[in-house]
């Protein structure tokens, strides 16, 4: 979500799965210039911090 309240990406998470695997197919589609990313605890992880670390 954007600050005004609008969606920039969403997607459904898998039956019988978790957020981790939904997490960066969404951030993929989106430009990240000038963006600070915000997730929970679940998210810190290196798979997640790398690809958006290299896109900054």
């Amino acid at each position: 979500m954007d600050h005004t309240g609008h969606v920039l990406a969403q997607r459904q998470v898998a039956d019988k799965s978790n957020e981790i695997p939904a997490f960066r197919p969404p951030l993929d589609s989106v430009d990240l210039t000038g963006t600070v990313i915000t997730a929970d605890a679940l998210h810190t992880q290196h798979a997640h911090g790398r690809p958006l670390r290299a896109k900054a």
